[in-house]
């Protein structure tokens, strides 16, 4: 008898933990995890960037997606990553990420039925943005990049680019690559195909 007793504790005080644990594995629609929404939260990211004077990574396309479980009582919690590729690929947003998470102080937990509850929470930690960015980020301008002379001159640099490298006039696809440095020149070429 006390077998069964102690064996009907044991499950009730499971239930009631895991009861209180409840986690949703992302927030209900329309609501928020961050007083304010995600603009204000990127405008405080940006804002411990700035107080912290941290440097943007040395590839500007690094990013890291970092989840956040957010308690019903807005204390949180990071989710473990056991993507340690994506990790390594992107180590310096990923050690950005840890440098301004700790600052943020107005996390939300979500509401479900009247009752607050624990929910993950998914961000993009974009380093080269956020240092780049305005203090109100909703006042950055996003221009694409544009050729000077227009796009017929476009394709007649790049068709003499592949003229003065390329050494059979074979049909095969080739891939240009390059960067456009600080003054709007193209720099950096690299064409990509097997016909060298």
């Amino acid at each position: 008898m006390i077998k069964k007793i102690l064996l009907f504790i044991t499950f009730f005080a499971t239930k009631l933990i895991f009861a209180q644990n409840e986690v949703l594995d992302k927030y209900p629609y329309g609501q928020d995890f961050y007083v304010g929404g995600v603009n204000q939260l990127t405008k405080e990211m940006v804002m411990v960037v700035k107080e912290k004077k941290l440097l943007p990574c040395e590839k500007s396309e690094e990013r890291y997606n970092v989840q956040i479980l957010v308690h019903e009582n807005s204390s949180i919690n990071y989710v473990k990553d056991f993507d340690t590729v994506e990790i390594q690929k992107n180590k310096c947003a990923f050690d950005f990420n840890r440098k301004i998470i700790p600052h943020l102080k107005k996390w939300m937990p979500a509401k479900v039925n009247g009752k607050f509850i624990g929910a993950i929470a998914k961000i993009e930690i974009n380093p080269f943005y956020l240092v780049n960015s305005k203090d109100d980020p909703s006042k950055n301008e996003k221009k694409g990049p544009t050729f000077k002379k227009g796009i017929k001159a476009f394709g007649f640099e790049v068709k003499s680019i592949f003229e003065k490298f390329v050494k059979k006039n074979e049909d095969k696809r080739a891939l240009l690559t390059f960067v456009v440095n600080e003054n709007g020149e193209m720099e950096d070429f690299k064409i990509e195909g097997d016909f060298f």
